[in-house]
C-alpha cells in the first residue's frame, strides 16, 4: 500500500485547497511549531477514521462540532454574511497491489456548513452560528483495466475498514504522545491485543473450546454405556455423582475465573484511562498552581507599589519638597542668630546704664545734700558741673531705651524657631540618597511586577494551549482524585489477581481429580461387553485437544520470541553508535509483561529516550511481523515520533523504519534546523517544508499553508 497524495481543503489551519504528494520510502514533512504539521496528521485521521487526535479513544466526533473547519474562511463568510456553503474536504489517494492486481483508491470525507440567519451580534467561532450537514464518506477504486467501484455511507465505512483494519490502524498511524496508549508497560493487555491480531491464537482458542465441548459430550456417552453394562452400579453411581460435582465445580471455578479476568480487564482499562488523564494533566496542575502563585504575587506587588507611591506623596509633603532648600535654612539660621544678638544688645545697653548708677540713689542723695562727691572726695557745689553730674546719676534721671513690643513678639516666635533649623538641616542631610533609594525601590518592584505579569501571561498561554489541545475537561480533572482512584484500582487488581490464581489452582485440582475418577469409571466396564467405540473416540479427541494446547502455547512463545528478537535487533541497528546504551526488551509469554534488561540480562528500568526507542521498536516489530504473516504492506505514518531522540538516534531510527516499511511519512518539527542535511541523505526519499501565513485580523489558527520544495 502506498499513499500517493492528500488534498486538504478548509480543514483546521488549511485554507482553501492544499495538495501534498508522497513517494515510496521515507517522506519527511517538516515545519516550525504551529505551522500545521499536526493538523495534516489530523486530516488523515479525520478522512480515514473520522477522528481527531485530541479526542479520547472512546469518544465519537460530534457532527455539530465545526471547530475543525478553517477559521479564516468562516470569518470571511461571517463578515460578508454569505449565503453560500463552506466545504471542508480531505481527499486521500492510495495504491494497493495484490499479486499482479494494482488498484488506485480515492477516499473522500466531506463536511458542509453554512451561516445561520440569526448570526447578528455573534462571533464566527461560535458553534450555534453555523448549520451543518452530516459528513459524507466516499470510497472508490479503479484497476489498471479501468474497472471501477464506488462505495458510499456504511458501505464506504466497510470498505475503508477492509483497507485499514481497525486492529492494525493504531500501530501504523499514531502520534508520539500515544506511545503509552499503544504499549503501556504497566498494562499487559496492550501487547496481548497486538499479539492476538498478528497471530492465530484466537483461532486456536476457538478450536480448543469446540474440542472441549465435543470431549464433554463423548464423556457423557462413555459413562452412559459403562453404566448400562457394569455390575458395580453403586460404585459407578458414586463415581458418576462425584464426576458431575467436579464438572460443576470446574464450571463454577471457570465462570468465576472468567468473571474475575473480565473485571481485571475492566480495571486495567480504567487504569489506562486514569493514567491517560494524568498524562493529559502532565504539567497542568503545576501550571494552575503557578498561575495562582503569580496572581497572588502580582496583586501583592501591585499593593506594594501603591503603598510606596502613597508613602512618596506623604514624604514629599513632609520632607522631599524641601529638597535644595538647605542653603536657605542655613541663611535663615544666621538671620535668626543676628536678630537674637540685636535684641540682646538692646537689653545689654540698658543694663549697662543701670550698672553705671552704682552707688545707689540713697548715697547719691546724701552727696547732693552735702554737695560733696565721696567717690572723688571733692566739692560739688550746687550748679557746678560736678553737682550736675552727681544729680544725673540718679536712676530717675537715666534715659533707658524702651523695648519694642513688635521686636519682643517676634523674639518669642524666633525663640521657637531657633534650634529647629539645625534639626531640619540634619533631616535634609541625606534627602537625595533617600529619594533615590525610594525611587529605585519602586522601580525594582515595578520591574518585578512586570516580570511576574509576563510570567503569568506565558503560564496562561500554556494553560490555554493545553485546554485547546485536550479540551475543557482538564479543568474538571483533579490529580489527587485520579491518584486516589489509581490506588483503589491497584488494590482491587491485586485482589482479583489473587482470586484468579485461586480459581485457576482449583480448576487444576478438580481437573486432575476428574481424570482420576473418570479412569476409575472406565475400569468398571464389563470386560465381556467389548470395546466402547466412544472411548476410543475420546482418546483421539483428548490427543487433538493436547495438540491444540501445545500448538497454541508454541505459537505464542514463538511469536513473543519473534517480537522480542525483532525489536531488539531494530534497537541494536539504531543504536550502533559510540557511547549509546540501550535496554533490551524481555517479554514474558505467559502474561505478556514487558521488562527491560541490560546486556548482561540484569533488570534495568530504562528512561526517556531508551523507553521511547524500546516502544517504537516493539511497534515496528509488530507491524513488520504482521506484514509478513498477512501479506500486507501498510505505510507507517507518525506525528512527532522522535521528540526524545538526539540527532544520531533520530538518523538511525529514521533509517531503520525506512528499511522496515515500503512507505513512511514522518511529520515533525524536530528536523527543521537540520532539514537541508536530511534532503541529501540516501534513505530519505522526499522532504517537504511547510509554513503558515498568519492573517492578523483574525485568530492565529486562521492561516493558509504553503509548501517549500
Amino acid at each position: 500500500m502506498i499513499i500517493k497524495s492528500i488534498s486538504i481543503k478548509n480543514f483546521k489551519s488549511y485554507y482553501n485547497e492544499n495538495v501534498y504528494s508522497f513517494s515510496d520510502g521515507l517522506n519527511i514533512i517538516s515545519g516550525h511549531e504551529g505551522a500545521g504539521k499536526s493538523n495534516m496528521f489530523d486530516a488523515f485521521m479525520w478522512a480515514l477514521f473520522f477522528r481527531l487526535s485530541n479526542l479520547k479513544k472512546d469518544v465519537i466526533l460530534d457532527e455539530s462540532n465545526v471547530s475543525y473547519i478553517n477559521d479564516r474562511i468562516k470569518n470571511e463568510y461571517f463578515i460578508s454574511s454569505s449565503d453560500k456553503t463552506i466545504e471542508c474536504e480531505v481527499k486521500v489517494q492510495l495504491e494497493i497491489k495484490k499479486g499482479d492486481e494494482l488498484r488506485t483508491y480515492e477516499i473522500v470525507r466531506r463536511k458542509i456548513i453554512f451561516l445561520n440567519k440569526d448570526s447578528l451580534g455573534r462571533n464566527f467561532y461560535e458553534r450555534n452560528v453555523w448549520s451543518y450537514e452530516k459528513s459524507e464518506l466516499q470510497v472508490s477504486w479503479q484497476d489498471k483495466n479501468f474497472n471501477q467501484r464506488e462505495f458510499e455511507g456504511r458501505n464506504a465505512e466497510g470498505e475503508l475498514d477492509r483497507i485499514f483494519p481497525e486492529k492494525i490502524r493504531k500501530y501504523i498511524w499514531f502520534q508520539g504522545e500515544q506511545l503509552n496508549e499503544l504499549l503501556d508497560f504497566d498494562n499487559k493487555e496492550t501487547l496481548r491485543k497486538a499479539v492476538d491480531y498478528i497471530s492465530y491464537l484466537s483461532t486456536y482458542e476457538n478450536m480448543e473450546s469446540v474440542i472441549r465441548n465435543v470431549n464433554n459430550f463423548i464423556d457423557t456417552k462413555v459413562k452412559n454405556k459403562i453404566s448400562s453394562n457394569t455390575r458395580e452400579k453403586n460404585k459407578f453411581k458414586k463415581l458418576s455423582d462425584r464426576l458431575e460435582q467436579l464438572e460443576t465445580n470446574i464450571s463454577e471455578a471457570k465462570a468465576k475465573k472468567i468473571k474475575y479476568e473480565s473485571d481485571l480487564k475492566e480495571l486495567e482499562e480504567e487504569e489506562t484511562v486514569q493514567n491517560d488523564k494524568l498524562a493529559v494533566l502532565a504539567g497542568f496542575p503545576e501550571l494552575k498552581s503557578k498561575e495562582g502563585q503569580l496572581i497572588g504575587k502580582v496583586e501583592s506587588l501591585k499593593n506594594e507599589v501603591s503603598n510606596l507611591n502613597q508613602k512618596e506623596k506623604e514624604l514629599f509633603v513632609q520632607k522631599w519638597m524641601f529638597k535644595g532648600t538647605d542653603e536657605l535654612y542655613r541663611q535663615a539660621e544666621k538671620e535668626i542668630d543676628k536678630f537674637v544678638e540685636y535684641r540682646l544688645n538692646l537689653i545689654s545697653d540698658n543694663d549697662k546704664q543701670l550698672e553705671e548708677g552704682v552707688p545707689g540713689d540713697g548715697l547719691i542723695r546724701k552727696m547732693i545734700k552735702k554737695q560733696h562727691c565721696i567717690i572723688c572726695d571733692r566739692e560739688a557745689l550746687k550748679g557746678s558741673p560736678e553737682y550736675i553730674s552727681i544729680v544725673g546719676h540718679l536712676d530717675a534721671n537715666k534715659k533707658l531705651k524702651p523695648r519694642d513690643p513688635e521686636i519682643e513678639a517676634l523674639y518669642e516666635k524666633v525663640l521657637n524657631l531657633k534650634g529647629k533649623t539645625s534639626q531640619f538641616l540634619f533631616k535634609l542631610k541625606d534627602i537625595n540618597k533617600e529619594i533615590q533609594s525610594h525611587k529605585a525601590l519602586i522601580a525594582n518592584k515595578q520591574i518585578e511586577r512586570n516580570k511576574s505579569n509576563s510570567d503569568l501571561k506565558i503560564v496562561r498561554e500554556k494553560i490555554k494551549e493545553i485546554i485547546r489541545e485536550k479540551g475543557h475537561e482538564v479543568l474538571k480533572m483533579n490529580p489527587a482524585n485520579i491518584n486516589s482512584t489509581l490506588k483503589r484500582i491497584r488494590e482491587d487488581k491485586s485482589k482479583l489477581q489473587k482470586y484468579i490464581f485461586n480459581n485457576a489452582s482449583a480448576i487444576q485440582i478438580y481437573s486432575s481429580e476428574k481424570v482420576e475418577k473418570y479412569n476409575e469409571i472406565t475400569k468398571l466396564k464389563d470386560p465381556k461387553s467389548g470395546e466402547i467405540l466412544e472411548q476410543k473416540l475420546k482418546d483421539y479427541v483428548d490427543h487433538i485437544e493436547h495438540l491444540i494446547k501445545d500448538q497454541t502455547r508454541q505459537e505464542k512463545i514463538e511469536l513473543i520470541k519473534s517480537i522480542e528478537h525483532t525489536a531488539n535487533e531494530i534497537q541494536r541497528n539504531i543504536a550502533e553508535i559510540n557511547n549509546v546504551v540501550i535496554v533490551k526488551v524481555k517479554i514474558n509469554p505467559d502474561d505478556y509483561s514487558i521488562d527491560f534488561v541490560d546486556a548482561a540480562g540484569n533488570p534495568n528500568d530504562g528512561h526517556g529516550a531508551q523507553n521511547t526507542l524500546a516502544k517504537m521498536s516493539i511497534i515496528n516489530a509488530i507491524v513488520r511481523l504482521s506484514n509478513e504473516k498477512k501479506g500486507e504492506d501498510y505505510p507507517f505514518i507518525a506525528d512527532a515520533p522522535t521528540s526524545e531522540f538526539g540527532k544520531e538516534f533520530t538518523d538511525r531510527f529514521l533509517e531503520s523504519i525506512a528499511n522496515t516499511y515500503k512507505q513512511v511519512i514522518i511529520i515533525t518539527k524536530d528536523l527543521v534546523k537540520d532539514i537541508n542535511r536530511y534532503k541529501k541523505l540516501s534513505f530519505v526519499s522526499k522532504v517537504d517544508e511547510i509554513e503558515k501565513e498568519c492573517i492578523e485580523e483574525v485568530a492565529l489558527s486562521t492561516n493558509s499553508i504553503t509548501v517549500k520544495k
